[in-house]
């Protein structure tokens, strides 16, 4: 047992009995093995975006504008917006208080002050990812929807998105090989904290949820 995070060293040796049978001794031929480890506490969720671009050569490039920019948004069930994606429920992308994204990268969640609150951890705005969010201390209860919004392809065409979460750091569902075009939002999945009942979200007619053209509040 460790008292808290941090680097510990464990040592591991080897004792017996010398020929009297009555003093403990080092045992010949036996050294003192060493082994670092670091303790640390595993993030209890994150969720994490990449992309690929067929129809960019090199995509590792780096710049405005030089790769296909796909963002990783996340809100908490509570904002309202028009009902872009006509599924009768307000959508709650790109509000200002409750959707978590480029633009909002620490919103206020849950109990006051910010040890709680999730974080836009990564941002890639030229292609590849990742783009990640981290919730440190998810508030019992959270009702959260993941989606990706296809900020601009930049004239390299269709990308294919994929998203993972992860639950203490180990993976716990993914959803890969979704084609997407400019301008397209992709609702990914619902879930809820502690439960992490994961729930893909389908379109009305079934197949994934995406809604073309989605109205962009920055152009």
């Amino acid at each position: 047992q460790v008292a808290g995070p941090g680097e510990y060293e464990v040592r591991l040796s080897v004792w017996g009995l010398d020929n009297s049978g009555t003093t403990p001794q080092l045992q010949d031929g036996c050294f003192i093995a060493s082994y670092d480890v670091l303790v640390k506490d595993a993030i209890p969720l994150i969720v994490e975006l990449t992309w690929e671009t067929p129809g960019d050569s090199d995509q590792s490039d780096e710049g405005p504008g030089m790769g296909a920019d796909l963002d990783l948004h996340m809100h908490d069930g509570q904002g309202e917006g028009l009902d872009y994606d006509e599924d009768g429920v307000p959508d709650a992308w790109f509000d200002p208080n409750h959707d978590l994204f480029w633009l909002d990268t620490t919103p206020d969640w849950g109990a006051p002050g910010d040890d709680n609150d999730p974080v836009y951890d990564a941002e890639d705005a030229d292609g590849l990812g990742p783009e990640r969010i981290v919730y440190p201390d998810p508030h019992p209860g959270a009702a959260l929807v993941v989606g990706v919004h296809y900020w601009s392809a930049f004239q390299f065409g269709a990308s294919v998105a994929a998203v993972r979460v992860y639950y203490f750091e180990e993976l716990l569902v993914e959803f890969t090989n979704q084609a997407m075009d400019h301008g397209d939002f992709w609702e990914v999945m619902r879930m809820q904290w502690p439960h992490i009942d994961i729930i893909e979200s389908y379109a009305a007619e079934g197949g994934p949820k995406i809604t073309p053209n989605y109205p962009n509040p920055f152009l």
